[in-house]
């Protein structure tokens, strides 16, 4: 996985803050996906849920550095956002697997909207 999905495999391992979800980025990943099968067969919107949260790793990394409540307003405005960065390491990683710019810029929207209603 880490060859093929090199930003989704960071994601084992990263713990997430209790109140949200309790297990891994990784589970997380894996069971919206499993969900998300049941009501979409669109298989960008797929790519784009396995690669949602692949940000939270560097969110998480530098959020624990913030120290007041500025700081981490801050960074929820910045490249450490993880749908921010998360839709860049979208783009990186299925241009290396060849996917076309069309479809890489449909996945890389789907991670960067996915808390948007």
């Amino acid at each position: 996985m880490q060859y093929i999905f090199p930003a989704l495999a960071r994601c084992k391992g990263n713990e997430q803050p209790i109140r949200y979800h309790p297990f891994d980025t990784y589970a997380h990943i894996l069971l919206t996906l499993w969900n998300l099968q049941k009501l979409n067969t669109n298989y960008l919107v797929k790519l784009g849920m396995l690669y949602h949260d692949v940000g939270k790793p560097d969110q998480y990394h530098y959020y624990a550095q913030c120290k007041t409540k500025e700081e981490i307003e801050l960074l929820h405005g910045s490249w450490y956002n993880h749908t921010v960065c998360g839709a860049e390491f979208a783009e990186k990683d299925f241009e290396a697997l060849a996917f076309s710019s069309k479809e890489i810029e449909e996945i890389s929207w789907y991670v960067a909207m996915h808390m948007r209603p």
